[in-house]
């Protein structure tokens, strides 16, 4: 990542951290909400959840989210529609080892073993990737178009905090358990 500043790598990795620490106390706010009254905890807000998730953020999302973008910029450069179209379909592939990653440093951070973390990879990663190629594809098409490499992790921390929302609910929830995630408060699919 020589051609970004450490400063700015940091800076940007900050920035992911707290949205995606702020985006969990969303998704917490959510899922109480869905949950009948009996279902409701009494702490609403789980901080630790929060705090981890803002950690994943700081230390794994951010700086690879940073790294994605100098990556996918010096395989296809420029703002051209076929540069643009290149970097959209290669960052919807890296996809789901970014998601696979996110879930590993959750679970990680909870004290979950290897076996666990297999069982989380395997049943809801790819849910997650296929909510995620309805939202990011349209993101990355105007983040690359339109903002300067060294800002791009910032917008899409932006844009980002809506998916953390969703993600911090994916990432938290039991593998495979759709009851009390944010899209089932949200659409009350119950």
């Amino acid at each position: 990542m020589a051609s970004i500043p450490p400063h700015v790598v940091a800076r940007n990795s900050a920035v992911v951290g707290c949205s995606m620490a702020g985006s969990d106390i969303a998704s917490q706010y959510f899922e109480q909400a869905g949950r009948s009254e009996q279902e409701r905890s009494a702490e609403s807000w789980d901080r630790v959840r929060s705090l981890r998730m803002g950690v994943v953020g700081l230390c794994m999302s951010g700086p690879v989210s940073q790294l994605q973008h100098v990556c996918l910029e010096r395989a296809f450069p420029g703002v051209s529609t076929g540069a643009v179209a290149a970097k959209v379909v290669a960052g919807a592939a890296i996809a789901p080892a970014t998601i696979a990653l996110n879930f590993a440093g959750v679970a990680l951070l909870k004290g979950q073993g290897s076996a666990d973390i297999r069982e989380k990879v395997s049943t809801d990663v790819a849910p997650t990737w296929l909510t995620g190629v309805c939202y990011w594809p349209f993101v990355m098409a105007l983040t690359f178009r339109m903002v300067p490499l060294r800002h791009r992790p910032l917008s899409s921390a932006a844009f980002g905090a809506v998916w953390h929302i969703y993600l911090s609910s994916q990432a938290n929830k039991a593998p495979g358990d759709d009851a009390g995630t944010v899209v089932t408060a949200l659409v009350g699919s119950r």
